[in-house]
């Protein structure tokens, strides 16, 4: 995310802290569909996200936050998978090529 907002770990970590919002369940998980829910998951971008956060699979019952990954652990570098996703997914957005400083020419 650090990369797609153009910020370091540090940086990410506060504006993290600024829009921390309440740890409750968002309203809109109620409302998901079992097909939407499996759309979501089955999404590999959307599981790469799942699986760095450390959301549970499934529809539980209530917002189940005991896999959540701890702050230093979010806070590792990424692995080369998550690499892969990340550039596949910036390729994919024309603003984040706008706005990555281009290197000089020689």
């Amino acid at each position: 995310m650090g990369a797609f907002f153009g910020l370091d770990s540090t940086e990410m970590v506060r504006l993290g802290r600024e829009r921390q919002r309440d740890p409750a369940q968002p309203e809109w998980v109620d409302s998901l569909t079992d097909a939407e829910l499996s759309q979501i998951e089955q999404d590999r971008f959307c599981r790469a996200y799942m699986a760095r956060v450390g959301y549970r699979p499934g529809r539980g019952e209530g917002a189940d936050a005991s896999g959540l990954r701890s702050p230093a652990e979010l806070l590792r570098g990424l692995d080369a998978s998550e690499h892969g996703l990340l550039a596949e997914l910036m390729s994919m957005d024309p603003r984040v090529h706008r706005a990555r400083p281009q290197p000089r020419p020689r």
